[in-house]
């Protein structure tokens, strides 16, 4: 008798082994995908030795994301994660030549329909919520063009910050709002007409995402 509680004592330790690993990781450890959709608005700087330009660009900026939170530091009030996204949407502006005499200004028009991140995050998840701070490298890609006109057509690349806020909806459903500035390093360029110049770029993005926890088993 003694022998059989033992054994069912031992084998029900060993069935409540995994639960308590489960209940031990945190909810927004492991794995995740999602959908991001939000707004850009930044600058467009050029100077092009006697031209000197720039006008504001903003608009609509959504796509994919994937990640990966890791183990708590020892403390367990600190987790890790690394992170990417893309977007594709329609940024755009215009701006005009500034003139020290009179003359006849070009329009100019910029559009950057792509960008993406690869951010390392550091969270502080606080039961069904996680505050978190991240940073790393921005891509954009501008478009220039001059009366219609394309001028240059590039990639750029930065620095990135930001930080925001996650909360469950459901047992596998994020939803997260943040905030992120993208400050993009400055390119020396050659334009069509063989003319060079120093382009700047930099933003700010509002957004929010829908996140789908994954599996971490």
């Amino acid at each position: 008798m003694r022998r059989s509680i033992l054994l069912s004592t031992a084998a029900l330790g060993i069935a409540i082994l995994p639960l308590g690993a489960a209940q031990a990781q945190d909810p927004f450890e492991g794995p995740y995908i999602g959908l991001h959709a939000g707004v850009f608005s930044g600058n467009v700087d050029v100077n092009a030795g006697k031209e000197v330009f720039g006008g504001p660009v903003d608009g609509f900026m959504g796509g994919v994301l994937a990640g990966y939170n890791f183990h708590k530091a020892p403390d367990r009030t600190v987790m890790w994660g690394i992170e990417a996204d893309v977007g594709f949407g329609d940024v755009n502006g215009t701006g005009t030549e500034m003139c020290q005499l009179d003359c006849n200004p070009d329009v100019y028009g910029y559009e950057m329909n792509t960008d993406g991140h690869l951010r390392l995050r550091i969270n502080f998840p606080q039961g069904m919520w996680n505050f978190y701070g991240a940073g790393g490298v921005a891509f954009g890609r501008l478009k220039l063009t001059e009366d219609d006109a394309v001028m240059y057509a590039g990639t750029f690349v930065g620095p990135s910050v930001g930080a925001g806020v996650e909360g469950f909806l459901g047992p596998n459903l994020i939803a997260r709002a943040e905030a992120l500035y993208d400050f993009y390093c400055d390119k020396n360029v050659e334009y069509v007409n063989q003319e060079w110049g120093n382009i700047s770029l930099s933003g700010f993005t509002v957004r929010g995402a829908l996140i789908f926890k994954l599996p971490s088993n």
